[in-house]
């Protein structure tokens, strides 16, 4: 289902970049929240999204386990930060209207509803590249490229 890929993909890397922009005024990793949140939005945007483009049932369980993980660790980081209230409520109501939709759409999924859209295979195959590719990418940009 295509809702569930466009949903999982930008939550997961609005999550991932988020929390690693929100890690960086930090001190450093006081906790083990930040690694868990990193994992669970990297999880959910290269495991789940491609997933969701060729067994939706599985990928909406596996979205809601992240989406239920990752959401409020990342809002507590993001009220740890001391970030100005603009940045911050910016920050939150996009990563709420985007976590409601995804836990809606997963829950629909679920429940048996759905409004699958046919893809041809090389688009699916080729959507189901980005994901794993923008995380290659940027751990080439940050382990090999520095």
């Amino acid at each position: 289902m295509l809702n569930l890929y466009v949903l999982f993909l930008i939550y997961g890397l609005f999550i991932f970049y988020c929390t690693l922009l929100v890690w960086s005024y930090a001190d450093g990793a006081l906790s083990v929240y930040p690694f868990l949140c990193l994992a669970g939005a990297a999880v959910l945007f290269v495991v789940a999204s491609a997933l969701a483009l060729y067994h939706v049932k599985p990928a909406a369980w596996l979205g809601l386990v992240c989406l239920a993980v990752t959401s409020p660790m990342f809002f507590g980081l993001l009220l740890d930060t001391g970030l100005q209230s603009g940045i911050l409520t910016a920050i939150m109501g996009a990563a709420s209207v985007v976590f409601y939709l995804g836990m809606f759409t997963s829950v629909k999924v679920l429940r048996g509803g759905s409004s699958a859209i046919t893809i041809s295979s090389p688009l699916r195959v080729t959507l189901s590249v980005v994901p794993a590719g923008l995380f290659l990418w940027w751990l080439l940009e940050v382990f090999v490229l520095r």
